[in-house]
């Protein structure tokens, strides 16, 4: 129409001044007035509004209907979790991490930091690369940091149990009193089996029986031979025992040639030190003696050996012979002495050995004695 002009947003029939006819005008301008009340601002009912002709300053009400097309939503950083009447069912951002308010207003944390914050059953922050899973085959759990590479594991106390079930388990746990970090490095297999050794930088390795013997001060090495415990026998003893026989009660012989004496009989396995060969008493009285019945004499009255053997058929040889003087004794009368500690250095190899003790009297003495005596055998 000559006499309006449409307006460019609601298409509205604007009468032009001057040239339309009063009644028509007014009517023209009511019904301008009509659609400017009704109009929505959609297109064609009005001019787009912008973001900045919007302030928004209470709830913004959505009616059960869905935001769309949104290109990201972002939140301010709230110090403290919303807790308000109202706060539930939403959404937020809390001190640079995601949570979410339930029906009762419990919030929810959603991330930690970097990762998605863990629930019972998951593990927070497990992101890519990274992974955690379980293998059922072999009932493992595998935990990578990257793709084929194993990741660290932080954690107080490991318990390790078998496959039984309710297993009694073996904790590992580190000491109370730990004033830094520190790492300790499990060692390569050795060939054979040695002995465990750990540095003062945590680094686990092991030497020979051997190397530990010959590091040994004179302090450790000193102390270990004071309190060693050796095992004992009545008659045979291995390496590093002691042999000490029963008592051979009281022995007599008239014998001119050697005699075994009762009891006093040991076997013994060396390393090759020196053994000690030894004739004790058993109780006070212990003692050997030589009686006669012939002229006074000064003649030997009796002779103690002691014999040793490769065990358990070897020839015996003698390696001491004692000859005790009668002295100038008269017809009938006895030489009696109480027994001393009679002892005897074996310079041998290594092996097993017997060891026994003989006796026979002199050529002028009736009879000879041994009076409740031991024999004691171990290597130096």
């Amino acid at each position: 129409m000559a006499n309006t002009t449409p307006s460019p947003y609601m298409d509205m029939q604007i009468p032009t001044p001057a040239v339309a006819p009063g009644p028509e005008w007014a009517t023209l301008l009511n019904e301008c007035l009509l659609r400017i009340d009704q109009h929505t601002h959609i297109p064609g009912n009005g001019f787009p509004l912008s973001s900045n002709s919007i302030t928004i300053n209470a709830d913004l009400p959505f009616n059960s209907h869905n935001a769309t097309l949104m290109r990201s939503v972002r939140f301010i950083n709230n110090t403290n979790a919303l807790a308000t009447p109202t706060d539930l069912g939403c959404i937020y951002e809390k001190g640079g991490d995601f949570y979410y308010n339930n029906s009762t207003g419990t919030p929810v944390q959603i991330t930690n930091g970097t990762g998605v914050a863990g629930s019972p059953g998951t593990i927070g922050s497990l992101v890519a690369p990274a992974s955690a899973t379980y293998v059922a085959a072999t009932s493992t759990f595998v935990f990578q940091s990257a793709a084929l590479t194993a990741a660290n594991l932080d954690a107080r106390s490991i318990t390790l149990k078998n496959s039984t079930p309710s297993s009694f388990g073996y904790t590992l746990s580190p000491p109370n009193a730990i004033t830094i970090d520190t790492f300790i490095t499990l060692p390569n297999l050795p060939a054979t089996t040695n002995v465990m050794t750990l540095s003062a930088g945590g680094v686990m390795n092991s030497v020979s029986y051997d190397f530990v013997g010959q590091s040994m001060s004179s302090v450790g090495a000193n102390a270990i031979a004071n309190s060693r415990t050796r095992a004992t026998g009545t008659a045979v003893v291995g390496l590093g025992g002691v042999a000490i026989t029963n008592s051979c009660g009281e022995f007599h012989t008239t014998s001119t040639t050697e005699v075994d004496v009762t009891n006093l009989f040991a076997t013994i396995a060396t390393s090759g030190r020196p053994i000690s060969v030894k004739l004790i008493g058993d109780v006070g009285n212990s003692n050997f003696s030589a009686t006669n019945n012939s002229a006074s004499f000064n003649a030997p009255g009796l002779a103690i050996l002691i014999l040793r053997r490769i065990s358990p058929a070897g020839p015996w040889i003698n390696i001491l012979t004692t000859n005790v003087g009668a002295g100038n004794f008269v017809s009938g009368s006895s030489a009696i002495s109480f027994l001393p500690t009679l002892e005897f250095i074996d310079v041998i190899g290594s092996g097993t050995f017997d060891y026994k003790v003989q006796l026979k009297r002199g050529s002028l003495s009736f009879d000879a004695s041994l009076i409740n005596v031991k024999l004691v055998v171990y290597e130096l």
